[in-house]
């Protein structure tokens, strides 16, 4: 492989798009007739600004490249990938986050269990019944006794929420004030903020710019609340039916909820990002919270 094609990858792989198309630009004004190679194609596209951008080009490679060739299976399996990750970050409504008559189903299926639970206390008013035998107790018992909460989460901007540092890059993709779906790691339980407290989650995607990453998002995170307080992430919680962000390798991106427990006056005021192995002394890059 050419030199500069050389150096053009190792920036490529270090997070620098500005230098790899730099220096891709300096090979094609001197070799002009092998714009496209395989290996010129795919460096073309992988340093494209934006992932619209990335995604038509990779589409091009497979296009104009043969079956057997490396790059177009490789073009084609990050098409594949890119595919799936987008299906899983933007899935289909929920049933209870659509609106019927501009309000959120949610809110019309809680006015009728309400409707109903007032309509079945007043009949017992006025009906009393007697009170339940042993085995109707036992059968009581067994039905379920928790129900998946709503998501009351906001969605954000990621372009205008992002970081990026040198093991990735770090995208906000949701905000959920005074979370009600705090669960226990280890046990899976519901569980509330201590008193005067509440959950403040934040769901975020990372993508992985490193060869391997094994503790995505590669970084303690903290909240600064009223400009006085520094809030560190907890770690032994989750949002309920997520599970934690996995390991990751190179080009590939994880997503999950990074979950605060703040002051329940506390105004949050950005998302402080410290990477691992930074100096003590060094200053924590930040992202603004504005939903």
């Amino acid at each position: 492989m050419h030199p500069i094609l050389i150096k053009a990858n190792i920036a490529l792989f270090k997070g620098d798009r500005l230098e790899a198309q730099r220096l891709l630009d300096d090979y094609y004004s001197q070799h002009k007739d092998q714009r496209h190679m395989p290996e010129v194609l795919w460096l073309d596209a992988q340093t494209r600004p934006t992932r619209e951008e990335r995604l038509q080009q990779l589409d091009y490679l497979v296009q104009n490249l043969p079956p057997d060739d490396k790059y177009h299976r490789i073009a084609r399996q990050h098409l594949k990938d890119e595919a799936d990750y987008a299906a899983k970050l933007n899935p289909a409504p929920r049933f209870w986050q659509r609106r019927l008559a501009g309000f959120p189903i949610w809110l019309w299926l809680l006015f009728l269990v309400g409707g109903i639970f007032a309509i079945s206390a007043l009949n017992t008013v006025l009906n009393p019944v007697p009170l339940p035998t042993p085995a109707a107790t036992e059968i009581i018992a067994t039905l379920p006794t928790r129900t998946p909460l709503p998501d009351m989460s906001s969605t954000l901007a990621p372009e205008q929420h992002a970081l990026r540092f040198e093991a990735g890059i770090l995208q906000i993709l949701a905000v959920e004030d005074t979370s009600l779906r705090v669960v226990l790691a280890s046990t899976n339980e519901l569980i509330a903020p201590v008193p005067g407290a509440r959950f403040y989650a934040l769901r975020v995607v990372f993508e992985c710019r490193l060869a391997v990453c094994e503790r995505p998002p590669e970084a303690d995170l903290a909240l600064r609340v009223d400009d006085r307080f520094v809030i560190n992430a907890r770690t032994d919680v989750l949002i309920e039916n997520t599970a934690p962000m996995e390991s990751i390798a190179l080009g590939r991106a994880a997503s999950g909820w990074i979950i605060f427990e703040i002051p329940a006056a506390g105004q949050v005021s950005y998302l402080q990002i410290t990477p691992f192995g930074a100096p003590r002394d060094s200053v924590s890059p930040v992202i603004l919270i504005q939903p």
